[in-house]
């Protein structure tokens, strides 16, 4: 049996699927997936641009599933803000845009998007990186605007990733 992508979200993450309160208003215009990821973007490198944890956190839900760029991987709003300040006194500020991104509507509250990530980083002693990652995001709709449930930034392999038999 096939089951629509809304069902299959609901499947994976809970009935909640469309991710707010039946009783919730929605703050923000309706928007296409795509738009809804641009606005997040948007956010995000905003907050980035001076490395303010608490508006970096703000923009995840209370129980977000995060996969960054260190080992492990953070659950909830409080241990993402933490994985954020982990590097304060690191990077100065930081800007994301996202190519090669697929988005999709699940339902009018859920939004998903992946492909490529391009981050520009301002780190201590003056130095500029950049970074091209895959990433992931699961957007919910709330009052305040799109919030980011599911976060996932990978490199990407070389190869497969098939193990060795050795």
């Amino acid at each position: 049996m096939s089951l629509s992508p809304a069902m299959a979200c609901r499947a994976k993450v809970g009935p909640e699927c469309h991710l707010f309160a039946p009783s919730m208003t929605l703050a923000h215009t309706p928007d296409t997936a795509q738009q809804a990821l641009e606005r997040v973007q948007h956010a995000w490198s905003q907050a980035a641009a001076s490395w303010d944890v608490d508006a970096l956190a703000a923009l995840y839900t209370e129980d977000a599933l995060f996969m960054g760029g260190r080992p492990g991987h953070q659950i909830g709003r409080t241990a993402i803000r933490d994985y954020f300040a982990s590097y304060t006194g690191t990077i100065l500020s930081a800007s994301l845009t996202l190519s090669d991104f697929s988005a999709q509507q699940i339902d009018p509250g859920c939004v998903m998007g992946q492909g490529f990530v391009n981050f520009k980083f301002h780190l201590k002693g003056d130095e500029h990186t950049t970074s091209r990652l895959r990433g992931a995001w699961v957007l919910q709709a709330h009052a305040e605007g799109w919030r980011i449930r599911l976060h996932h930034f990978s490199t990407e392999p070389v190869q497969p990733p098939l193990g060795s038999s050795r």
